[in-house]
């Protein structure tokens, strides 16, 4: 039994320190999701902010200086929103409206009698307006490489169908596609504008490299595989393959791009 209560502390130790593990939720009224700077978030009510020792207090007790602070959320528990970012130009702190309003300034003082933030402009607002709060305009590391995360995973494979008009060495203009399967077989098709299919189709094989590109070494149908042939190095950018490494005696000297279909 005690075993179980450790394990259980420890994932909610873990989920506090690492908010991305756990999905969105809706926050009751009065209830926010402070975010830290270092990446970690607290979920609590906001009852103060001292304008002399410059922290924000919760309805629990816990103190958080600001400049450690760097949004909190009135709304839920999510942290990344891009299109408000793009708007944080000044390093003042952001208020975002349930309105879609924005105001920036100095917060010095939070009202916990009357509910509202004080700015250094005289300015007040009541907390019940806010959806959030930015204290700087500056996306701290711990997100920047959340983001980046996030990317990656979301980047698509290089598995999929390739085409694109090319001119080839010799001039002539045909459609290439580059098919490249989960089972790491690749198939290379070369059509004239006609539709007429220029010669069998290459089959062959496609690895990947340390360096993020592949490698795609394709031949036709009983065709002994020529150790001095140069294979095909594609980068992956935007759905499109480009080659880095290609036979100019047969592509030419223009390059080779293929577009996802």
């Amino acid at each position: 039994m005690k075993k179980t209560w450790l394990w259980i502390v420890i994932l909610a130790f873990g989920l506090c320190l690492f908010p991305k593990a756990l999905p969105a939720e809706d926050l009751s009224a009065g209830r926010a999701a402070v975010f830290m700077q270092d990446g970690g978030m607290i979920v609590g009510e906001v009852v103060d902010i001292s304008s002399t020792r410059l922290v924000l207090q919760l309805r629990d007790g816990q103190e958080f200086a600001l400049h450690r602070i760097w949004m909190i959320n009135f709304v839920n528990t999510d942290w990344n929103f891009p299109e408000e970012r793009t708007r944080l130009e000044k390093d003042q702190h952001y208020l975002f409206f349930r309105n879609d309003r924005t105001t920036y300034g100095r917060i010095i003082d939070f009202s916990s009698t009357r509910r509202v933030f004080q700015f250094d402009t005289k300015e007040e607002v009541p907390i019940g307006e806010v959806r959030r709060i930015y204290f700087t305009n500056q996306l701290p590391s711990a997100y920047q490489s959340r983001l980046a995360e996030a990317e990656t995973q979301q980047q698509p494979g290089f598995v999929g169908t390739y085409s694109a008009e090319v001119a080839l060495a010799s001039g002539v203009l045909r459609t290439v596609t580059l098919t490249l399967n989960e089972d790491r077989t690749a198939l290379l098709t070369q059509v004239y504008p006609q539709g007429q299919l220029t010669a069998a189709a290459e089959q062959g094989s496609w690895t990947e490299n340390a360096d993020g590109t592949i490698t795609v070494r394709t031949n036709r149908p009983g065709q002994v595989r020529r150790a001095r042939r140069v294979p095909f190095v594609f980068r992956l950018e935007n759905n499109e393959l480009v080659a880095v490494q290609f036979d100019q005696r047969v592509w030419g000297s223009g390059g080779l791009r293929l577009k996802r279909n």
